[in-house]
């Protein structure tokens, strides 16, 4: 079992809904950071 298996949990036993970000601008005013993964210089892609 994962570790975040019961993370929405007590949410959902209280009757609260969690509500899933789908837009591009929706995701990041939500996100906790952003992660660039830029190549080297010379590097093949």
């Amino acid at each position: 079992m994962s570790d975040h298996f019961f993370d929405f949990n007590q949410m959902w036993v209280s009757g609260e809904q969690w509500v899933v970000p789908f837009s591009y601008e929706k995701v990041k005013e939500r996100a906790a950071g952003i992660l660039k993964l830029i190549p080297e210089a010379g590097e093949d892609r």
